[in-house]
């Protein structure tokens, strides 16, 4: 008689509302594991930066407006460049924008829009976009540096 309550025991934890609810809560945890995974989570790190960055940029940007009709903006080589080239371009930019930054601060994103990689690097308090093929400033701050 022991034996036949246990085995009752048994199929009455292993029916099919208590396996969907087990397999709900391994799914739960597995995105859980995916959504705080450290690799991902420095990305999302690295564009909150560079949207608050954005941000407090804007005002200055319309200040320096008012006293800078135009931001000077460095030349290149023209020739395709290493991320390193553009760091050592950007910071050339950021030198211009009055910021004093180290090469090793910089953070660097490499992505393609339009067939073409570009480097989207980000200061403090700067941000700029270098087209890998020429080493051209493409952005400084958001803001589109072409004529």
């Amino acid at each position: 008689m022991r034996k036949s309550r246990r085995t009752k025991k048994r199929k009455n934890i292993l029916n099919l509302y208590n396996i969907a609810i087990l397999g709900c809560i391994i799914v739960i945890i597995a995105s859980i594991f995916v959504i705080l995974e450290p690799d991902v989570s420095g990305m999302v790190a690295s564009i909150k930066n560079a949207t608050q960055s954005e941000n407090k940029n804007k005002p200055k940007e319309e200040n320096n407006s008012d006293s800078k009709n135009e931001v000077k903006v460095v030349e290149s080589s023209g020739d395709v460049i290493s991320e390193d080239d553009a760091k050592k371009i950007a910071k050339k930019q950021f030198k211009e924008l009055d910021e004093k930054v180290n090469i090793d601060e910089l953070e660097v994103l490499r992505f393609i829009k339009d067939g073409e990689i570009h480097y989207y690097i980000t200061s403090k308090e700067n941000n700029c976009e270098i087209l890998e093929r020429t080493g051209e400033v493409i952005k400084i701050n958001h803001i589109s540096v072409k004529e």
